[in-house]
């Protein structure tokens, strides 16, 4: 005798000829269902297939024509199966909301998360130089001639060192004296200082990769943290590739150009926005930086199609041409 074994939203089973049903493996919940459609099991029809053969059931194909009799049939069968309509009915609904989950959380976003990612940083570079601000203020009270330029660095030696007593060479300061409760919360809060730079340079690394992953085109021409800002401003890399370069080009200075726009007055439109920051257009003479921005945006926009559609690394070649191009404006007089 032969049978078939096909899949259907509320269970594996095994049919005759007649497609009548000869045994059924059903799913537990909608949400099994699901996760079987989503991911393919095989496992589980292999299983049913390996009892039937172990019955002499001969397992058959399921061609085109049987295909389509059996979605004539799948009502009929999912009705005896979950023993009346309504059950089927719920099932059915519940597997389609838990199937179109299971799909959407599924569409790669790693452009979302570089923006979060991006974001978070910039964060943090707030945070930091709200609080480092307020631990040079803190300790000048007790050590007023102790400095050292880089915030990280300054935030380090104090939660090392404490008070000026610990420090090489200290002979006298105007400063105030510390207590050991002093000491000890001056100590806590610069080492909290410390470890959010720590914190920053794990997750600007962490961008890096991402964006030179995801991006390679737009990390050729930008770097990842100047990719990940224009990538912010846009909204998404699927958006990013869909304009046009010279949207590309003022994102970021939109309030600027609708400044422009609402004067009555005779001012000068915006010429660059975000890719401002760029050194190509920033270090060029204030005279070419608008076309030298157009550039550049012409080759941000082919370089996001390539990222978003292709994710082929042609990012060496479109820099080495944006150079040449630059380098014959920089040349016209």
């Amino acid at each position: 005798m032969k049978c078939y074994i096909a899949k259907l939203p509320f269970g594996v089973v095994a049919l005759d000829e007649k497609l009548n049903v000869i045994k059924v493996i059903k799913f537990s919940s909608p949400q099994q269902a699901a996760r079987f459609f989503f991911e393919n099991d095989t496992p589980l029809m292999k299983k049913l297939e390996n009892e039937m053969k172990g019955k002499n059931y001969e397992i058959g194909e399921i061609d085109e024509n049987l295909f389509k009799k059996l979605r004539e049939k799948e009502r009929e069968i999912g009705i005896k199966v979950l023993e009346n309509e309504k059950a089927l009915n719920e099932f059915l609904n519940a597997f389609a909301v838990e199937l179109a989950k299971l799909k959407i959380s599924s569409i790669p976003r790693r452009d979302k998360l570089i923006i979060q990612v991006a974001s978070a940083i910039a964060d943090l570079d707030k945070i930091l130089n709200l609080m480092s601000e307020r631990l040079r203020e803190w300790y000048a009270l007790h050590f007023p001639e102790f400095d050292i330029e880089n915030h990280e660095k300054f935030a380090k030696t104090i939660a090392e060192k404490g008070k000026r007593e610990n420090f090489d060479g200290f002979e006298f300061s105007i400063g105030m004296d510390f207590s050991e409760d002093d000491e000890t919360n001056v100590k806590l809060f610069a080492q909290k200082v410390y470890e959010l730079y720590r914190l920053r340079d794990s997750l600007d690394k962490y961008l890096e990769k991402m964006v030179k992953k995801e991006m390679p085109n737009l990390h050729a021409l930008l770097g990842h943290v100047l990719a990940a800002r224009l990538l912010a401003a846009a909204g998404s890399l699927e958006k990013l590739a869909k304009m046009p370069a010279s949207t590309i080009q003022l994102l970021g200075a939109e309030k600027a150009l609708f400044r422009f726009l609402r004067s009555k007055e005779k001012t000068k439109p915006p010429k660059h926005g975000i890719i401002f920051l760029h050194p190509f257009v920033s270090r060029a003479p204030k005279k070419k930086r608008g076309k030298i921005a157009r550039l550049l945006a012409a080759k941000l926009a082919v370089a996001a199609r390539m990222d978003y559609y292709t994710k082929e690394d042609n990012g060496k070649e479109l820099k080495r041409e944006l150079e040449e191009k630059i380098k014959e404006v920089l040349k016209e007089k």
